[in-house]
C-alpha cells in the first residue's frame, strides 16, 4: 500500500512536470509567433515607409520641376497644358522626318481642346544650323527634343510634352479602338514604289481599318498639295477625337495603353497621368478647334510654307487671352 502511495505521487510528480514544460512550450510558441508578427508587422512598416519616402521624393521633384516650368510662363500661356505630336514616316536615308505635327493645347479648367497644325514643309531657324529649313527635318537632326524646341520658337507658344508616334503604331491604336467611319472627300489614287506607297480610296463614306487611314493622311495629291493634306489631318483629327471618347471605348483602353506604353516615343513622365486623369474628366465631347500654322506658301516653291508671325500674334491672343488685372 505504501509502494502505491509512493508510486502515486511519483507519476503525478510527471504528470504535474509534463503539464508545466508543455505550458512554458505554448508559452515559447505563441511568444515567437507574436514576436515573428511584431517583426514583419515592422518590416511592413519600414518597407512602407522606404516606398512613401521614395515617392514623396519624387512627387516633390516633380511638383518643382511643375512650379519652374509654370512661373516661367507668360500669364496668358499659365493653365494650359500644351504637347506636340509627331507622326513619324517609314524613314528615309537622311533619317526619319516629323511627316505630320501638331500642336494640342487643352485649358485645364475647362478641357477645351485646340488643334494647331504645322505643314512639314514650314521653314523655321534651327539650332545648330545657319540656314532656315523645314520643320519636318528637325526629327532627323535631333529627334523630338529639337522639334520641340523648334515649334516652341517659331509659334511662341511654350511646349510641355511631346509625343511620337509612326505610321504602324497610328494604324494599331486606329485597329484598336475598332475602325473609324469616314467620308472621304475624293477618290485617291497614288503610286509611289520608292516609298513603297500604294494608295487607291473611293470617294464617300466608309469604315476605315489602321491602314487605311494611315494612307488617307499620306496621300498628298490634289490641287492643294501638302496643304490639302494638312486639312485632311485636321478633318480626320475631329473624327478621331469623337471616336476615342465614345462610351464603348472604355472596354479598349488597356490595349490602347500597352500601345501607348510600347510604341510612343514621348517625354511624359509617371505623375504626368494623374494630370492628364483629372483632364480626362472634363473633356468635352465638343469637337476641338482645329487651325493652320498661319502664313502662306512661299512664291519660288509651293510645297513650303512661310508663317506669318502677325497673323500668328493674332491667333495666340485668341486662343490665350491675355490675364486681365482682376485675374478674370
Amino acid at each position: 500500500m505504501e509502494n502505491q502511495t509512493r508510486d502515486n505521487i511519483i507519476r503525478k510528480r510527471k504528470i504535474k512536470k509534463r503539464r508545466r514544460r508543455l505550458k512554458i512550450f505554448r508559452l515559447l510558441i505563441f511568444l515567437f509567433i507574436v514576436g515573428g508578427i511584431l517583426w514583419t508587422g515592422f518590416q511592413i512598416c519600414q518597407i512602407g515607409f522606404r516606398v512613401f519616402h521614395s515617392y514623396y521624393s519624387l512627387y516633390q521633384d516633380y511638383a518643382h520641376r511643375q512650379d519652374l516650368q509654370q512661373s516661367s510662363l507668360e500669364p496668358r500661356f499659365a493653365g494650359y497644358t500644351n504637347i506636340l505630336i509627331m507622326g513619324l514616316d517609314e524613314g528615309m536615308e537622311t533619317g526619319q522626318q516629323a511627316d505630320a505635327i501638331l500642336l494640342l493645347s487643352i485649358e485645364d479648367a475647362t478641357g477645351a481642346v485646340r488643334i494647331m497644325s504645322i505643314p512639314g514643309g514650314t521653314l523655321a531657324p534651327i539650332t545648330g544650323h545657319r540656314s532656315w529649313e523645314k520643320v519636318s527635318e528637325t526629327y532627323a537632326y535631333g529627334g523630338a527634343l529639337l522639334t520641340k524646341q523648334t515649334v516652341s520658337a517659331l509659334t511662341g507658344i511654350p511646349v510641355q510634352q511631346y509625343i511620337a508616334i509612326d505610321t504602324k503604331t497610328l494604324s494599331d491604336i486606329v485597329d484598336a479602338l475598332g475602325g473609324i467611319d469616314f467620308y472621304v472627300e475624293c477618290d485617291m489614287d497614288y503610286e509611289d514604289p520608292e516609298e513603297d506607297l500604294s494608295i487607291h480610296i473611293k470617294k464617300g463614306y466608309q469604315h476605315m481599318d489602321g491602314n487605311t487611314v494611315q494612307q488617307y493622311l499620306r496621300y498628298r495629291g490634289g490641287e492643294l498639295g501638302n496643304i490639302g493634306r494638312v486639312q485632311r489631318q485636321n478633318h480626320f483629327l475631329k473624327v478621331f477625337y469623337k471616336r476615342l471618347f465614345r462610351v464603348g471605348t472604355v472596354t479598349r483602353l488597356p490595349l490602347l495603353a500597352d500601345i501607348f506604353q510600347n510604341h510612343v516615343i514621348t517625354n511624359m513622365e509617371l505623375l504626368d497621368t494623374l494630370h492628364f486623369t483629372k483632364l480626362l474628366r472634363k473633356f468635352s465631347s465638343d469637337e476641338p478647334r482645329t487651325i493652320m500654322l498661319p502664313g502662306g506658301t512661299s512664291a519660288a516653291d509651293d510645297t513650303l510654307w512661310i508663317a506669318s508671325p502677325d497673323s500668328m500674334e493674332q491667333v495666340l491672343s485668341e486662343l490665350f487671352p491675355a490675364a486681365t488685372e482682376n485675374g478674370n
